[in-house]
């Protein structure tokens, strides 16, 4: 848990992946510098909310991030920002 906000085992797979500090997903859910619908391939209750390097996908109600990725331009599954996964 951050602050509140649940991750959930995708997301801390991601995080590690990605070697990101708590303290970068932190300021992300704290202050975002970007909100947006989330892309194709997520529930429709998702955003993207992103600052710095990186971006998260998040259910805001319920205070789940969903996946963490790398800051991009196009947020929807299996692209640059989040590969493909099996």
């Amino acid at each position: 848990m951050v602050d509140g906000w649940k991750l959930s085992t995708h997301a801390v797979d991601r995080a590690l992946d990605m070697a990101l500090d708590p303290d970068e997903i932190r300021r992300t859910l704290a202050d975002p510098a970007v909100t947006q619908p989330s892309g194709s391939g997520y529930p429709d209750n998702c955003e993207v909310w992103a600052a710095g390097r990186i971006a998260l996908v998040v259910a805001p109600a319920e205070r789940i991030v969903i996946t963490c990725l790398w800051r991009g331009v196009v947020y929807e599954r299996g692209t640059e920002s989040e590969p493909f996964r099996d």
